[in-house]
């Protein structure tokens, strides 16, 4: 049995800082709450969509997994986790994307995540700053 834990973390501030956990991180930046409903209220959301969330999600998986096997990405190219970049890749073509479009994204993510960690501690700013100036 080979088995694959993820794990959940939450922050105001980015909380994963070290570079090669930030490579292997998915980070997802939520908007902030304007309408707040009460826990009866979501839970009740919930059960009234989760039928539908779950079909789709399932259609969606057995889709991108017929298509898995005919997804290449070029070696050169191939991000650190290459199995999900290809399973990200196999997804977003079934969603009709063009090709390549997960990796751009994916790419552009791990890009983003590394400034929001730079922007986030004071010293590697003010490095940022001082090799600016020189």
């Amino acid at each position: 049995l080979e088995a694959h834990n993820p794990v959940a973390l939450n922050g105001i501030s980015p909380v994963v800082i070290r570079p090669d956990l930030l490579d292997r991180s998915i980070s997802v930046a939520l908007p902030v709450i304007t309408h707040r409903r009460t826990e009866r209220e979501v839970q009740e959301a919930l059960n009234r969509a989760a039928p539908r969330i779950m079909g789709a999600l399932l259609d969606l998986l057995c889709e991108t997994l017929t298509l898995l096997p005919t997804v290449q990405i070029p070696p050169e190219s191939l991000p650190r986790m290459a199995d999900f970049a290809r399973l990200g890749e196999a997804m977003a073509r079934v969603l009709k994307y063009p090709q390549g479009h997960f990796l751009r994204l994916y790419t552009e993510h791990r890009r983003t995540s590394i400034t929001r960690t730079i922007e986030g501690s004071p010293v590697a700013a003010a490095l940022v700053d001082f090799a600016q100036c020189g």
